[in-house]
């Protein structure tokens, strides 16, 4: 490959990444993104995976290119050591040329030459307070990834990490939108039959609201699923309290 091409290659992954801050993509779409650009852009890798711990939370692999990046990753996970578990817990970069002459991680490295994978090269990626990635890829030839790959690999990583916490914090905005807004929501509709039965049963508004409660936990269904049923007895012309 000419000494251009690489260079070529990851300005067009960084460009597609900024493309990813401005839109509105889910976390899963962008880590899928993620995995497949660093493929394209990192001469030596053959696939490409993301592993990401979350802060309370097990590490799980969260996006790959290829099912045998998984298969590799739970063997990690499961006895507890590898170079994606040590990329995260040093903050560092790990390359292993021969997985086969490793010796720092034996269970690990047996199980991937068993997959074929021969090199791996893992970058951790800074997402959050909350939580940390790798970036982990492998090649099934030895000595797969050069100086200019970690080069690359290290700028790639740098930006992927921006656009990954970018693309978290744009969806918990989402999640807690939608939760205020059914919060609301909740409120609103509780609120209304609160008055639909102030004015029916002519009680005041603390007996209502002890009537709505009283009958959610006599039926074992949420407050909002009865006082609903309420407005809606209302809207067809039926008693409050009607079955």
């Amino acid at each position: 490959m000419a000494d251009f091409e690489p260079q070529a290659e990851l300005t067009a992954a960084l460009k597609e990444l900024a493309g990813i801050l401005v839109s509105e993509e889910d976390v899963d779409s962008t880590i899928n993104r993620i995995t497949r650009l660093a493929v394209a852009c990192i001469d030596g890798a053959d696939f490409c995976g993301v592993s990401l711990v979350a802060k309370g939370k097990e590490i799980k692999t969260v996006g790959a290119t290829d099912e045998i990046v998984a298969e590799v990753d739970r063997v990690q996970y499961d006895v507890g050591q590898g170079p994606c578990l040590s990329s995260i817990k040093d903050q560092a970069t790990f390359k292993i040329d021969n997985i086969g002459s490793d010796r720092q991680w034996p269970t690990f490295s047996a199980a991937a030459v068993d997959k074929g994978i021969n090199s791996m090269l893992a970058f951790v990626l800074q997402v959050s307070d909350q939580s940390l990635a790798a970036l982990n890829l492998f090649a099934r030839r030895t000595n797969a990834f050069s100086k200019e790959d970690m080069r690359i690999g290290a700028i790639f990583a740098s930006q992927a990490a921006h656009t990954l916490a970018n693309a978290q914090t744009h969806e918990t905005d989402q999640r807690k939108a939608q939760q205020l807004e059914e919060a609301l929501g909740t409120r609103s509709v509780i609120s209304n039959a609160v008055g639909i039965l102030m004015a029916h049963e002519g009680i005041d508004r603390d007996d209502a609201f002890a009537m709505l409660r009283s009958t959610s936990q006599a039926l074992n269904l949420k407050l909002r699923v009865i006082a609903e049923g309420v407005v809606d007895k209302i809207e067809q012309g039926a008693h409050p309290r009607e079955a």
